[in-house]
């Protein structure tokens, strides 16, 4: 501020005399004077750049050091937090085995509750930690072929997909330097959402297609499905964190999926969109520079 404020100063000086004191100005002979006047002016400019350069680094440290405190943060959160829960649930359900003829039935209901907010808090504390640990893993990425994630990740909801009758169909899918872990997670949370938002009301079987097409250098994959959707005034606002536009009684989940996939995706100099119409289901296309 004091350099910005010397420098204002230096124009309206030399604003002023120049109105005022002309003949000041005209009976001055120095040949350097236009020479010494812009090198201060550049002088004080050059200072302040350094000024800002140096705020600016000091900035980034601090924000550097803030990210490593949130995430040895999170990773308390993950292990030394979650383990009580378990115990909680454990026991729970060892109350509920062990004594379950000589609970009443408000007291069993009791302990439904205990075992459901346990299991919630849990899902919470592991999709906060997965979020704040993407940006933490460093390494030399490698080619990784979508078609065999999406195989895995099917193959890892295969119980979700059989109790809903769920039907995908893909066509090929591109090979992209990705970390594998993250972007096996972009696609389970799509895939999840797709089978999880379906209509309570009507007896509707999850249809998810996944398409990919190259255009102008970029794949485009696109999960289509044909769930509940989404209001388009929500759209803005579906990938925020914690943003959840259905009570927990009907859906369940944290309000980080969405989050967490786009956080990915934009790590990797991708892209996410989404389209949606109510009662028409939900389209998410993931953006990637093709390697070719």
């Amino acid at each position: 501020m004091i350099l910005v404020i010397i420098l204002y100063a230096s124009f309206v000086a030399s604003h002023m005399i120049t109105v005022y004191f002309p003949a000041a100005i005209d009976s001055y002979s120095n040949p350097y004077f236009s020479v010494i006047t812009v090198g201060v002016l550049l002088f004080l400019s050059f200072a302040m750049l350094l000024f800002f350069v140096s705020e600016m680094d000091e900035a980034e440290e601090r924000l550097q050091n803030k990210n490593i405190e949130l995430e040895e943060f999170s990773k308390i959160a993950s292990h030394d937090m979650r383990e009580p829960l378990r115990t909680i649930s454990s026991f729970a359900s060892l109350i509920k085995k062990k004594h379950g003829a000589e609970i009443s039935g408000r007291g069993s209901e009791y302990l439904d509750y205990i075992e459901k907010g346990v299991s919630r808090l849990d899902n919470l504390l592991s999709d906060l930690s997965s979020y704040s640990t993407i940006d933490s893993t460093e390494e030399v990425l490698k080619d990784i072929d979508l078609n065999i994630v999406l195989d895995n990740v099917k193959d890892d909801l295969k119980t979700a997909i059989s109790e809903s009758g769920t039907i995908i169909f893909n066509n090929s899918l591109p090979t992209i330097k990705i970390r594998e872990s993250q972007i096996s997670q972009v696609f389970q949370n799509l895939l999840h959402n797709s089978i999880k938002f379906q209509s309570l009301e009507k007896d509707t079987v999850p249809e998810i297609h996944i398409e990919n097409q190259l255009i102008n250098g970029y794949h485009h994959i696109t999960f289509r499905d044909n769930g509940i959707g989404i209001k388009e005034e929500y759209l803005d606002q579906i990938f925020l964190k914690f943003k959840k536009l259905h009570s927990r009684d009907k859906y369940e989940g944290t309000g980080l999926g969405l989050a967490t996939c786009k956080r990915i995706i934009e790590k990797y100099n991708g892209e996410i969109s989404i389209k949606s119409k109510i009662g028409e289901g939900t389209a998410i296309t993931l953006k990637f520079m093709s390697s070719k």
